[in-house]
């Protein structure tokens, strides 16, 4: 993947960066799976692939009860894997974080209700939540704001991990994710996202991160939940 989809991109000649379709057409060879909306318009891609993938496709890895059992999702490793619905992130913690900032009277394009960073509801909702709570994972005060939640409809098993700017605004988190679950025929209280800013313990986050904590914050849940949402802001 990195020899023939990101190497060839970052060419210093912008004429010989390849096209969209010709990165599709790599993608699918490595084995990705286009969406169905690209799939019902596409003359040009071989129908067996995607239909021999179509299954995975709609699969989510962790939903797998033989490997994962139910009292798994209790332990250590299961909580590390553990995701916040779409529905509480667009329907609890968006307006939380709204009121938190004093930006929930606000109702133009350009008032503060639209600028609300993912880093403001971190920040504003998510540390003051966690601060005094004590974290099932090592014991101690101070916990990942998943781990405060409660509830089937707010948090389970990763549907997919989300890669992010923490300078993005909520807003837009929200709607994409609602956008998905839609696209997809998913219930946004029974789909789970992985996101580092509600995922990861805020109070043990480490000043400087390495590239060898990143690795090991990241890469072992990429694999383990094995779907992936780049959301690419304006």
């Amino acid at each position: 993947m990195y020899a023939e989809l990101l190497v060839p991109c970052w060419d210093s000649d912008p004429a010989a960066r390849p096209a969209f379709d010709v990165l599709a057409h790599s993608a699918q060879a490595l084995g990705g799976v286009m969406s169905d909306h690209r799939r019902a318009n596409s003359d040009d891609v071989d129908a067996n692939v995607l239909t021999t993938s179509n299954t995975a496709h709609g699969r989510d890895k962790l939903a797998d009860t033989e490997h994962y059992p139910p009292d798994f999702w209790a332990s250590p490793d299961g909580r590390r894997l553990l995701g916040v619905s779409v529905y509480h992130i667009a329907d609890e913690l968006f307006p939380a974080a709204m009121v938190a900032t004093n930006a929930s009277s606000a109702s133009t394009i350009d008032a503060p209700e639209h600028k609300v960073r993912v880093k403001d509801a971190v920040k504003n909702v998510v540390m003051p939540k966690c601060r005094q709570l004590m974290c099932p994972r090592d014991g101690q005060v101070g916990c990942a704001y998943v781990d405060a939640l409660e509830g089937t409809e707010r948090v389970g098993p990763a549907s997919a991990l989300l890669s992010y700017s923490w300078s993005y605004t909520l807003r837009h988190v929200c709607e994409a994710l609602s956008e998905w679950s839609a696209t997809h025929g998913r219930d946004p209280a029974r789909v789970y996202v992985w996101m580092c800013a509600l995922c990861l313990n805020q109070m043990r986050m480490v000043k400087v991160m390495t590239p060898d904590w990143l690795a090991n914050a990241f890469g072992p849940r990429v694999i383990a939940i094995g779907r992936m949402l780049p959301l690419l802001a304006p």
